[in-house]
């Protein structure tokens, strides 16, 4: 944005507008503004440091005065009057009615603190920290509270419901029952007599397991015919074939 500067102008800039310069291409927009301003208060006829301003307001009223004052200055300034002629024809216009360049540089200076101071500042993290909740105290436990006493009414109620109701469904007695122990009294003939053993009896003789019965033979099962009337007649027919065979071959051989 700066390098438009001729190189003679750059020459007689002071030390300080070189720092507001570096701040700027550094993105330290404050710190440039406050240099900035500083140099206009100390040296109002400075027009490297008019522009400067110019360059790091947002305002265009306030650009285009920088911008006059700076070519009130040096009228041969290379962008002065080039930019002061791209801004609205209203901004202007408004110059010649009431020109802010010819304001004094210490109020110059002081708006510019001001913007610088204006601008948002981040909030400190121990303000925007959540405080820790403050502890709950428990609730109060209430007292025990005795029943109310029963009245007449529920008393006779309860007595006649507990009458009519069986044994075993009576409420126990709060009040303690005093038990007598029974001791049994001996005989002050049996009491003087030493205790004898008594003679101890055999043990009885279990009668033996009976013997399991034996097993009784099954019957045999009825054979099976082993041939039928039919099978035999078939052997006998057989039969009679061979020894009329063998008859033949007899007599062939003897007669042959």
């Amino acid at each position: 944005m700066f390098d438009i500067i001729p190189q003679d102008t750059r020459d007689d800039m002071t030390s300080t507008l070189h720092d507001a310069i570096a701040a700027v291409r550094a993105g330290d927009l404050e710190r440039a503004q406050l240099i900035a301003a500083d140099i206009v208060y100390n040296n109002p006829d400075d027009s490297n440091a008019w522009y400067l301003m110019s360059q790091l307001v947002d305002s265009d009223a306030r650009r285009a005065a920088y911008l006059n004052k700076t070519l009130s200055l040096n009228p041969a300034h290379p962008r002065a009057a080039a930019e002061l002629a791209a801004l609205p024809s209203g901004v202007i216009g408004a110059l010649s009615e009431a020109p802010a360049a010819s304001a004094a540089p210490a109020a110059v200076a002081e708006a510019a603190v001001e913007e610088v101071e204006l601008a948002p500042q981040p909030a400190p993290a121990w303000e925007t920290a959540v405080p820790p909740a403050a502890p709950t105290r428990p609730e109060p436990v209430a007292a025990y509270a005795p029943p109310p006493a029963r009245t007449a009414d529920e008393e006779a109620f309860v007595e006649e419901v507990a009458s009519s109701a069986p044994e075993w469904l009576w409420p126990l007695s709060p009040q303690q029952v005093a038990v007598e122990r029974q001791t049994t009294q001996q005989p002050e003939g049996e009491a003087s007599r030493p205790m004898t053993p008594r003679p101890a009896t055999p043990p009885t003789a279990q009668p033996a397991a009976a013997k399991p019965a034996a097993p009784r033979p099954r019957k045999p099962a009825p054979a099976k015919k082993s041939n039928n009337t039919g099978l035999t007649l078939l052997l006998g027919v057989l039969g009679l074939l061979t020894i009329l065979v063998l008859a033949v071959l007899f007599y062939l051989l003897i007669f042959s």
